[in-house]
């Protein structure tokens, strides 16, 4: 905690404003992160939507024979990365929660993560 305040304070001495405004733009930041992380979580969710509606075209394609299997291949990388976002937004979710709930928090956290 005794590291947070001289790091603020360079932070503030290099942009030529004081600690206090520093914090206080911190904390006016916090609902905007967790609004942005909102809409980044939404097109996800949409693409993911999209996805799954194309895999199931693309599976009766094949049920048809109209296309080759190899298709399936081309769908798997794209599966795989999805879930990959996915995960790392699990992780990243309560920082999304403690910019609404807890914008202080999340500021420190933010701070925190500048400091080497």
């Amino acid at each position: 905690m005794e590291q947070i305040a001289p790091v603020l304070e360079k932070m503030a001495e290099k942009l030529g404003v004081t600690c206090e405004y520093l914090w206080s733009v911190l904390l006016k930041q916090a609902p905007l992160s967790g609004i942005t992380d909102i809409i980044q979580y939404m097109v996800l969710g949409i693409v993911t939507w999209i996805f799954v509606k194309f895999c199931i075209k693309v599976h009766h394609k094949i049920q048809e024979s109209d296309w080759d299997e190899i298709a399936y291949l081309l769908l798997a990388f794209i599966g795989i990365f999805i879930a990959i976002y996915w995960t790392i937004i699990f992780f990243h979710f309560p920082e999304t929660i403690w910019a609404f709930f807890n914008p202080e928090y999340w500021a420190l956290k933010q701070i925190l993560k500048s400091i080497p």
